[in-house]
């Protein structure tokens, strides 16, 4: 099932595996399309859990082992698995993140920021490029959480993301919670930033909670989406009508139904185009 996406999806976790196994898309009580994190799914038991979900949701793929912002060569034996997933599922997007997760072919299980540099996002792009090329497909790269800026950055954020892009000709996995957790602990705003990102290049969002500790907020996935995201995500909408949100939960994981909540909060913001123009 390929397609597109619209509306709201959520992240396939376990605990929900059976809710969602026993609804489809089509469902009143479940959401539109599912993100299936791709390594959780490359050996072959996964794998077909992976293909029954995508009979009955439009799904895209998320990766965390591109390994994109690293030094070490492309990872040909990843991308062949990744590619055979990609194949079972047909998948609408394939994205991964803006970070480096490996040195010396060593793989640290997390994201890695980036310094904010014309010459780093050169460089991502160059692998992003070449990911495109063995995949045979456009893929999408996502903005992560940072805590601290490094001292050479020469570029904002929005700026670094913008020429990963051009650079690459990929899209965007908008992270909101992100964007707010940056913004917030690096003293910025946030709105001016959504305002200056390439919103054409975007594929879909994420829409997550966040821990606050002290004066910074850390990027937990493990709590209910704020309404300082759902108001990005309001003003998402009215400058790109119709952006597909994916309610993205790792840890302390609720209830099914709440899920479905957000979901359906999220698809009650989401604006047609024509909705849109007449609210601008």
């Amino acid at each position: 099932m390929n397609g597109s996406l619209h509306g709201a999806g959520v992240g396939a976790r376990g605990p929900h595996l059976d809710a969602l196994r026993a609804r489809t898309a089509a469902s009143p009580d479940a959401p539109s399309w599912l993100e299936l994190l791709a390594d959780n799914h490359l050996d072959p038991v996964s794998a077909r859990v992976a293909s029954s979900l995508a009979r009955r949701y439009p799904v895209a793929v998320h990766a965390v082992g591109m390994n994109l912002g690293g030094v070490d060569p492309v990872d040909a034996r990843y991308l062949d698995r990744l590619a055979a997933l990609i194949d079972l599922v047909d998948p609408v997007h394939v994205s991964d993140h803006v970070a480096f997760t490996a040195l010396d072919g060593v793989h640290h299980h997390d994201l890695w920021p980036l310094p904010h540099t014309r010459e780093v996002a050169l460089h991502v792009a160059a692998r992003v490029r070449e990911v495109q090329e063995r995949l045979g497909r456009r893929v999408l790269v996502e903005n992560i959480s940072t805590y601290a800026r490094h001292a050479e950055d020469d570029l904002t954020e929005d700026a670094f993301l913008t020429t990963i892009v051009e650079a690459a000709g990929c899209g965007l996995v908008l992270d909101l919670n992100n964007l707010w957790v940056n913004q917030h602990n690096h003293g910025e705003d946030a709105l001016e930033v959504l305002r200056r990102l390439p919103l054409d290049r975007v594929g879909y969002v994420h829409l997550a909670g966040h821990t606050r500790s002290g004066d910074l907020l850390i990027d937990t996935h493990d709590a209910p989406v704020c309404d300082a995201v759902w108001g990005l995500y309001s003003e998402l909408q009215r400058l790109a009508p119709g952006t597909p949100a994916l309610i993205e939960w790792d840890d302390d994981l609720p209830t099914f139904d709440v899920m479905v909540d957000h979901v359906q909060r999220a698809e009650a913001l989401t604006l047609a185009p024509s909705a849109a123009q007449v609210s601008a």
